[in-house]
């Protein structure tokens, strides 16, 4: 799972950054700044989080219904 988390966390940033550099058409000598709250840093944690839990808990729900399938 940490992984999934770490290998998310780097493809939302690299995302993040290709598109802040492809919105700034407007900058001074092509040079974009960043101030504190440019970076949205709560939603690439939350976003990372759920595509790390996700194969777990598709994982666990199949296995879930694998077994009541079994039970009957």
């Amino acid at each position: 799972m940490f992984s999934v988390v770490l290998l998310s966390v780097i493809m939302i940033c690299y995302l993040d950054s290709i598109l802040k550099l492809a919105e700034c058409t407007a900058c001074l000598d092509g040079k974009r700044t960043l101030n504190l709250y440019d970076i949205n840093t709560d939603f690439i944690f939350s976003l990372s989080l759920i595509f790390g839990l996700f194969p777990f808990l598709l994982k666990n729900t199949l296995s879930y219904f694998k077994k009541m399938k079994q039970s009957k």
